[in-house]
């Protein structure tokens, strides 16, 4: 049986037009050579597909190398990176096309936290939203297990991600008190079940 293969490697740096592997220890010049269909492990050094594979082990490979894959020097475990990929994939919806992206979500700690909210878009006004949001989150999660984090996207349409363990919603940016009581909502439906 094949591996699960992910398109976007968070190792992946691509500078002006050079392409650099952050997997390695010291920062190594690759070629990119993106791959189509069923991958194996290729295991030729000096060159990035742009994807990861789930390894038998439990943690994430790099098919080029055969080594884990490595963010901030841990080796990301396959249940960590599909969490994080899904998120990838909600905010961005392509990561091969963002792999800094997801890098960015692996080295944050966003999965040690019991909510976060992302905010995206180019013409929000982030610190408001930011406030607002910190304000209504102490009411049902203590201050040190949230996280708000907020970034630009090439997409037109600004939009809220609220992710609660697995559980993960686009929402539309709304005017604020429409937002805040929109993951209320959400927010108290998700500790009943908890």
């Amino acid at each position: 049986m094949s591996p699960k293969v992910y398109r976007g490697c968070p190792c992946l740096l691509q500078e002006k037009h050079k392409t650099f592997c952050l997997n390695e220890e010291n920062l190594t010049e690759v070629i990119l050579i993106p791959t189509e269909g069923e991958v194996f492990l290729l295991e030729k050094r000096g060159i990035c597909h742009n994807i990861v594979l789930a390894g038998e082990d439990g943690y994430v490979r790099c098919p080029s190398t055969g080594s884990r894959v490595k963010v901030k020097g841990e080796s990301i475990p396959n249940e960590l990176f599909e969490e994080m990929y899904g998120l990838a994939k909600l905010a961005f919806t392509d990561p091969s096309s963002c792999t800094q992206c997801l890098h960015n979500l692996l080295a944050s700690e966003v999965a040690e936290k019991k909510v976060t909210i992302f905010i995206l878009g180019e013409n929000l006004n982030f610190d408001s939203y930011r406030k607002t949001l910190t304000d209504k989150l102490k009411s049902f999660v203590p201050e040190n297990d949230f996280l708000i984090l907020s970034g630009k996207t090439k997409g037109t349409t600004p939009q809220i991600i609220l992710k609660k363990g697995k559980f993960m919603v686009n929402l539309p940016a709304t005017p604020l008190d429409e937002l805040e009581r929109k993951i209320s909502q959400l927010l108290n439906k998700l500790n009943i079940a908890d």
